[in-house]
């Protein structure tokens, strides 16, 4: 019984040290930022995908999906061009990084911030960046 015991306490105090290790210690990339930002997107994850968003960012994109979800959007193209985008390249500057993505022919930069520890889509960079092309 101790050793069952003991094996069980083993067990949560490796899970918890890797819990611990993965959300204080390990630095996210601001790609692997952006895919999981996609990934919640993609899966309909809605508050997931807005979390990979600056806080004021994340207030513009749900009043926006709000106005699409009110008029029955099918489809917003920016929407759909971020998240069936592919990285092409990333570059840091400090707690600023910029991402070049590309949809099918077209290539777009995308500004990210960092905020804390993880790295967040800064929206309202996107409209420079974007109308610039």
């Amino acid at each position: 019984m101790k050793k069952v015991l003991v094996m069980l306490v083993l067990a949560a105090v490796v899970a918890g040290g890797y819990f611990a290790w993965d959300r204080y210690f390990v630095q996210q990339n601001p790609t692997a930022a952006f895919k999981q930002t996609m990934a919640a997107a993609r899966l309909g994850d809605e508050e997931g995908f807005l979390d990979g968003f600056t806080e004021d960012s994340a207030k513009l994109l749900r009043a926006l999906l709000a106005v699409a979800r009110s008029y029955e959007f099918v489809r917003l193209d920016a929407y759909e061009q971020l998240v069936l985008a592919d990285v092409m390249a990333e570059t840091i500057d400090g707690d600023t990084a910029v991402l070049t993505i590309q949809y099918l022919n077209k290539t777009r930069d995308i500004s990210m911030k960092k905020d804390g520890k993880t790295w967040k889509i800064d929206a309202f960079e996107l409209e420079d960046a974007w109308g610039a092309r």
